[in-house]
């Protein structure tokens, strides 16, 4: 069995840097990450650090306590391996969930701690350094990453097969198309791209984004349109906000990514740095094939993987187990259920983002995605 692990403090953390992220270790004044699940311990009650203010703009660094985090390590099969979701546990990512709590990993004799970053900008971030061994992120992500340098990441497999961004308003907000949107408040989560991307949605009904106003609401853009710090989100999921939305009688007005003209990509996959993946590639194999025995379970139990998601939702006074089940059936659906990536799709996308000058230049995609660690490539 899988437990959450509650935040402690840092001194008491035994595990090494890795897992201290995963075991909610933070630095003086930085806050915890969230609740992490280890792969084989039984289940106390977790601590959640809810984070109402906006990320500071462009924010991307990773706390102080990691600065002197030691030499670049790569787990082998006796050591620890730590995992950043893209987010907290949620649908999307209850394949890595569900393998930590039925146990799929230590099946694969693999120790593994699972948690979320504290702001969604950071995952790959904590894997290219080496904080954690393996992340979860999107592929715009990745392809930045690979067009900026720096220690490079490679994409081993999907855990979603669509791309599932969309704009999300309420009717009562005066909206009626994008074109309305300007002078108006827009909430994204502040992955890096989304500013990009939302960029290209407003010029093509002739606006700028300067003619807008960004707010970076982390994981809370839905709860900003409730409480109206917004008038419109992007960069939040149909399938997770707009779901939740609905579960609430508000009545959102939802554009898919594809009906605003951004191109298709796997919403969700999961990445390594290179060096680690060249050096142990069957650790790799193993945990891909555990991530997709849970979501084999995920596909098959939504209510079961949506009872353990809420056990990190606990304390937040804002959460509704209503909206997790919605979010659960709207998406599980959705899943990959054998993590295959389609390398020419995510092709079109790196010519798109090199296109429109959102990477400065275009990386090979061979080099950052590989089907090469998945049971049926």
């Amino acid at each position: 069995m899988s437990r959450f692990l509650p935040v402690v403090n840092l001194a008491v953390c035994s595990l090494g840097v890795s897992a201290v992220v995963l075991a909610g270790c933070g630095g003086a004044g930085e806050g915890t990450e969230s609740g992490g699940m280890h792969s084989s311990a039984s289940h106390p009650k977790t601590t959640k650090t809810v984070e109402k203010d906006e990320v500071p703009t462009g924010e991307t660094t990773v706390p102080d306590v990691f600065k002197d985090r030691g030499p670049f390590k790569c787990p082998s099969r006796s050591d620890s391996i730590s995992v950043t979701l893209d987010a907290d546990p949620n649908a999307a990512n209850s394949g890595v969930m569900m393998a930590a709590q039925r146990g799929f990993f230590q099946d694969a004799g693999l120790e593994v701690f699972v948690a979320g970053p504290k702001n969604p900008a950071r995952a790959v971030k904590y894997v290219a350094l080496g904080i954690d061994n393996v992340g979860v992120a999107q592929p715009p992500q990745v392809l930045l990453a690979g067009s900026e340098g720096g220690e490079p990441v490679v994409a081993l497999g999907s855990l979603m097969r669509q791309s599932n961004a969309a704009m999300i308003w309420l009717p009562a907000s005066g909206i009626s198309d994008i074109a309305d949107l300007e002078g108006k408040t827009i909430a994204v989560p502040g992955v890096p791209f989304q500013e990009d991307f939302l960029a290209e949605v407003l010029a093509r009904a002739g606006l700028t984004i300067e003619d807008v106003t960004v707010k970076r609401a982390n994981f809370d853009t839905a709860q900003a349109l409730l409480e109206g710090r917004a008038d419109a989100t992007f960069g939040g999921t149909w399938n997770r906000d707009g779901a939740m939305l609905e579960a609430r009688g508000v009545k959102p007005v939802i554009k898919r990514a594809r009906d605003l003209g951004l191109p298709e990509y796997e919403e969700l996959v999961v990445i390594a740095p290179v060096r680690c993946v060249k050096k142990n590639p069957a650790v790799m194999r193993d945990f891909m094939a555990a991530v997709a025995r849970g979501t084999r379970v995920a596909i098959k139990h939504p209510v079961q993987a949506a009872n353990f998601a809420a056990e990190n939702y606990r304390l937040d006074p804002r959460f509704r187990m209503k909206d997790l089940r919605a979010e659960f059936a709207a998406t599980t659906p959705l899943l990959s259920e054998d993590a295959h990536m389609d390398l020419a799709q995510i092709g079109r996308l790196a010519d798109w983002m090199s296109a429109k000058g959102i990477i400065e230049r275009r990386p090979p995609v061979h080099e950052l995605f590989t089907n090469d660690f998945l049971a049926n490539p």
